[in-house]
């Protein structure tokens, strides 16, 4: 009978101990599948919020990244444009220096060639006046006839440099000295070829009574001009 009831008892404790360890076993899993079902919403929802990404992007009122991502581009847009437009300007600008330079540069070279233009026409003013005095001179111990040409009258010529510059002239007249009505306004030498001055062409005339000017015309047309100033003989 002892022997019975320590071998009940012992049941009853082996009994209660598997009970407990079920019951630990039902709750760890009963854990387990409800941490497994949290898995798995979790990563559904993961999964759903993938499957929305493209949709929401596509929606930029219903992102605040994509709305940044956009001003952000509108700006790199702007300054890029900006920049474009600075590198516009600078050729611009650069072409606007070019074309100062160039304009400084033919300025400078039209004036410099204006100069000698006009140290030329100077200096073959000189050369007529030299040339017609010379053949005042001239006529004046020759019967007051005017030489027929240059070389007759050389010996008259005070300085060596005008009758190396006299092949640019021609002699007008070789009459008489005496014999002219109208000296100051009858050529009696001019240049052979118009010189081109400021613009305009140009030639160089000396006169019987012993001065020279120049005259212009803007189509190198001197005719008429010479026409007006030929010896005028007196008794005519």
């Amino acid at each position: 009978m002892p022997m019975s009831k320590a071998t009940v008892g012992l049941g009853v404790v082996v009994a209660a101990g598997a009970a407990a360890l079920i019951f630990l076993q039902y709750q760890t899993q009963q854990k387990l599948r409800a941490e497994n079902e949290s898995l798995r919403q979790q990563m559904a929802q993961l999964k759903s919020d993938n499957q929305n990404a493209p949709a929401a992007l596509s929606n930029p009122a219903s992102s605040e990244d994509f709305n940044e991502l956009l001003r952000l581009r509108g700006e790199v847009s702007a300054l890029r444009s900006q920049t474009n437009q600075i590198a516009r300007l600078e050729q611009q600008n650069q072409r606007l220096k070019d074309s100062l330079t160039n304009a400084v540069q033919a300025r400078q070279q039209f004036a410099a060639r204006a100069e000698d233009e006009h140290a030329h026409m100077i200096r073959q003013i000189n050369v007529s006046r030299q040339a017609v005095l010379a053949m005042i001179m001239f006529a004046g111990e020759h019967q007051d006839q005017f030489p027929t040409n240059f070389d007759q009258a050389a010996t008259y010529f005070g300085n060596s440099g005008v009758a190396t510059n006299l092949n640019n002239f021609e002699i007008v007249y070789h009459g008489s000295l005496s014999n002219v009505a109208n000296p100051a306004s009858a050529i009696l030498v001019k240049s052979a070829q118009p010189l081109m001055v400021n613009g305009k062409w140009t030639k160089i005339y000396g006169f019987v009574d012993g001065h020279s000017e120049t005259h212009s015309d803007p189509n190198g047309n001197f005719d008429e001009w010479e026409q007006q100033r030929v010896p005028v003989f007196k008794g005519q």
